[in-house]
């Protein structure tokens, strides 16, 4: 779980960021791996990742992505 990985609050949020704005956390599963760099870097580039996941997954999520 992503709350073990990160103790920090901000870097938790930065985790499930895309799936808050887009209202699917909690529908989907999601699995990540993260190496290197620091733990600021690992939790904003897994931010980027599910975010786009997300709009590979339904394409009309990509608005509300851009806009946060």
């Amino acid at each position: 779980p992503y709350t073990e990985f990160f103790s920090e609050p901000q870097h938790q949020a930065a985790c499930i960021a895309p799936l808050k704005a887009t209202n699917t956390l909690g529908k989907l599963d999601i699995f990540v791996n993260v190496a290197g760099g620091g733990i600021t870097g690992q939790a904003e580039a897994i931010l980027l990742g599910v975010a786009r996941a997300l709009k590979g997954y339904d394409p009309s999520l990509e608005p509300t992505l851009r806009e946060n």
